[in-house]
């Protein structure tokens, strides 16, 4: 059986939904089982537990063989994941597929590059197989610039010109759900996953343009006004801090390498941002 953490997420979701239409039996790790009523809906085992409570994940790792590591930014996460790794590697798990970021690097200047780069280290000096994927910047994080797309026709960054090769969120799953279940050829790599172009947020507004039927502009801001606005949405500072991290090195054209791992594990071409814009479109227009 395949374990799957961070499950009522767009990602981990996307993962239960392809593993279980491969049908493979699947178990979903939340810590609220009134969130996870859609997931048990399609015959997924749910099991109750918290990776900040190490004592509560043995019960929930009973029979898996392989698992999905993911959670959400967390000024914990190398605890959670390190709770999640010693358990696992305690119950037998044989094969953990973790969910990183692009640019994981114990000298990072980015607090969450740095956390990723330590929990993989000890996922790699642990008996356990595992397999790292690091996507580029997700394209359903667009979705967080769908409020002022709907008011005013446009969304704000500090992302200057810098192209950037960004990956849906279901082409991510389904590599993961790919090294989940054929796991003997994924072993032991690590997956730079990125879309199959490069765009400036320039670009992607004028696609935001052409799907919605309606002017879409990208207004390119300093940090410091990306800062305050940041703040204010309610985000805390350190998370704040490493998103704009994250700007500062994608600014400079450097998430603009393009990867073949979609193609190649799944293999499909993967997504286009005017396909994503398309199948999200009531998001973008608050129509549905």
């Amino acid at each position: 059986m395949i374990l799957v953490t961070g499950a009522t997420g767009k990602t981990g979701r996307a993962v239960v939904q392809q593993l279980v239409s491969r049908g493979m039996p699947v178990r979903a790790l939340v810590r609220d089982r009134t969130k996870a009523a859609h997931i048990a809906a399609a015959g997924v085992e749910i099991a109750v537990a918290d990776l900040s409570k190490a004592e509560t994940l043995a019960s929930a790792l009973v029979g898996i063989e392989k698992a999905y590591l993911m959670t959400a930014a967390d000024p914990q996460q190398v605890m959670l994941h390190s709770n999640f790794i010693r358990a696992a590697t305690r119950a037998g798990v044989r094969h953990i597929v973790r969910h990183s970021v692009r640019g994981a690097d114990l000298d990072s200047g980015v607090k969450l590059c740095r956390w990723h780069a330590v929990s993989q280290k000890e996922l790699e000096d642990s008996i356990v197989a595992w397999t790292d994927l690091q996507p580029v910047y997700n394209m359903q994080n667009f979705l967080t610039f769908a409020p002022t797309i709907q008011s005013e026709g446009a969304f704000y960054a500090p992302m200057k010109d810098g192209a950037l090769s960004m990956v849906d969120t279901r082409d991510v799953a389904a590599i993961a759900a790919a090294a989940l279940i054929d796991d003997a050829h994924h072993q032991r790599k690590t997956y730079v996953i990125t879309g199959p172009e490069a765009l400036t947020f320039a670009d992607a507004a004028e696609q935001l343009s052409m799907v919605l039927g309606k002017s879409v502009r990208y207004m390119d801001i300093d940090r410091e006004n990306a800062r305050r606005a940041l703040l204010q949405r309610g985000m805390p500072e350190w998370y704040v801090d490493d998103l704009l991290g994250f700007y500062d090195f994608y600014s400079t054209g450097a998430g603009a390498i393009i990867s073949d791992a979609v193609a190649i594990i799944t293999g499909h071409p993967g997504r286009r941002f005017r396909e994503f814009a398309h199948d999200y479109r009531s998001a973008f227009t608050g129509v549905q």
